[in-house]
């Protein structure tokens, strides 16, 4: 990967990948070697999508990142590795159109919700697409396999793939900012058979019964996945 400066490229380049999300990358390269369809909702500049890649060239990955800068360095670190992943300057949402994006002077932050940024922060029209939409136009079926990472947009993602999410039940895993965020994210899953697991980073996955992150953390991994996906994960 190019090295930008971030906080999460100066850890992976000086200490490795286990001193980023350590839990759930490692998570991610699990699911990820067996999936035949990857999403990566909210790519930035693409370690999740590259970490797909290396486990399992053969999978079909869509990287989605909206910002024009920060999409154009996830197409120079695909170039880099010679993946066919394919980057998509979009953002998923709940309608296939174009919208206002709320761009955040730390560009990580950056979100179609006006409330997960800072006052004063800029904005800038993008492209938005349904991912229910997306696969029809590209004649797919289904997905294995998403990560999402949104900033407080994931419900409206899921509003927008509700046939994927009846079709194929993709395993999912995603930040959750807050326990509105969480609420919506489990009530777009219920009655799918979804079973429910929090990521403490170095520590491991365990089960919970609702999408809460805990007090005082800004930012939290789950991941919703079909039982059959926990049982072979080695999750009870």
């Amino acid at each position: 990967m190019n090295h930008y400066g971030e906080q999460a490229q100066n850890e992976v380049f000086w200490r490795g990948l286990s001193s980023y999300e350590q839990t759930s990358i490692d998570l991610w390269r699990r699911l990820a070697a067996t999936a035949s369809v990857i999403v990566d909702g909210g790519a930035h500049t693409g370690l999740y999508s590259l970490i797909a890649g290396a486990v399992n060239p053969s999978a079909t990955i869509f990287a989605f990142e909206p910002l024009p800068k920060v999409y154009d360095r996830l197409v120079e670190n695909m170039r880099l590795n010679l993946f066919h992943a394919k980057a998509e300057k979009l953002a998923l949402s709940d309608a296939s159109g174009s919208t206002t994006f709320h761009v955040s002077s730390n560009v990580v932050g950056s979100s179609l919700e006006s409330r997960a940024v800072e006052a004063g922060a800029s904005a800038i029209v993008v492209k938005t697409v349904r991912l229910d939409d997306y696969l029809t136009r590209h004649r797919l079926h289904g997905v294995d396999l998403m990560k999402l990472d949104v900033e407080r947009h994931e419900p409206a993602v899921l509003r927008g793939m509700g046939e994927v999410l009846d079709r194929s039940r993709p395993t999912i895993i995603t930040e959750i900012l807050d326990n509105s965020v969480g609420d919506q994210i489990a009530e777009a899953v219920r009655n799918k058979e979804y079973r429910l697991f929090i990521v403490k980073e170095g520590e491991g996955v365990f089960p919970v019964s609702a999408l809460s992150p805990p007090a005082g953390r800004i930012g939290q991994n789950f991941l919703l996945c079909q039982k059959k996906v926990a049982r072979e994960l080695g999750l009870r």
